[in-house]
């Protein structure tokens, strides 16, 4: 068995790094299995591409791809796309080459995911709809009764928000926190979701505890899901990482050498 470490990898300085000591410093720091994991999926991934006959470019796929790429980088150019050739240590023909497994791997998760994509939308549409919420995280629960009392007796959400967030309030307190974001229904903490479910528009909910903090929280709209070409195209990203993941797992994975 080949020992690494008789292998040079790169070096520093002066200094000779082999292909051993490299691997330890990953295996160190927690890195080595995610570097492995990387170079087995983009060699099997390659392997998909070479071995299947469905996935051919024509030259018209592969002068559009090209068209379209200078357009987008702004290098229509003859020298300029040139320079940028140059300073990438591609040749005309490994742009070529690069480009065509792009095309291929497009037609591949297309061809994989398309109906597993339109199968899950349809299953799952209502929690991939667009939620968009102000939340109120507070460290201590008294805080949180008093907002919830202050809301019950007039005072609206947006004002206490307005109150958490001036400047001589966050100078005399770290208990508060105020976030706005838009999250997919699957995404909002597992506590909120069935109230946010039975939730409309403009509807304060809270305080609910998650993790020894309290949390109130306004609906601010919520956008029914549609499977546009964004959904559909995150869908079947996770979709291809999925199918990737299990290509891995199927696949006996050994080192060639040793690392002593």
């Amino acid at each position: 068995m080949t020992d690494f470490n008789t292998l040079p990898f790169l070096s520093v300085g002066e200094q000779s790094i082999s292909l051993g000591q490299a691997m330890q410093y990953l295996q160190r720091s927690s890195k080595l299995a995610p570097f492995v994991t990387e170079i087995v999926g983009q060699h099997l991934l390659l392997q998909e591409l070479s071995s299947r006959d469905d996935l051919e470019v024509s030259i018209a796929e592969l002068e559009e791809k090209v068209q379209s790429f200078r357009s987008q980088e702004n290098l229509t150019a003859p020298d300029s796309f040139q320079e940028w050739l140059t300073s990438k240590g591609l040749s005309y023909g490994a742009f070529h080459n690069l480009l065509t497994e792009a095309i291929k791997l497009e037609k591949l998760k297309t061809q994989l995911t398309e109906q597993s994509a339109s199968e899950y939308f349809a299953q799952n549409h209502e929690t991939l709809d667009l939620v968009k919420l102000t939340f109120i995280v507070v460290k201590n629960q008294g805080i949180a009764d008093g907002f919830r009392q202050r809301m019950n007796s007039g005072t609206s959400f947006d004002a206490i928000v307005s109150e958490c967030l001036n400047e001589s309030f966050l100078k005399h307190s770290d208990q508060v926190v105020v976030k706005q974001g838009t999250l997919r229904r699957g995404q909002i903490p597992p506590e909120l979701q069935e109230s946010v479910k039975n939730s409309v528009w403009g509807q304060s909910i809270g305080p609910i505890e998650i993790n020894e903090q309290w949390w109130l929280l306004k609906v601010d709209e919520i956008q029914a899901a549609q499977l546009d070409d964004t959904l559909k195209q995150q869908i079947e990203t996770e979709f291809f990482k999925k199918w990737l993941i299990e290509k891995i797992q199927q696949s006996p994975v050994k080192l060639a050498g040793t690392l002593q």
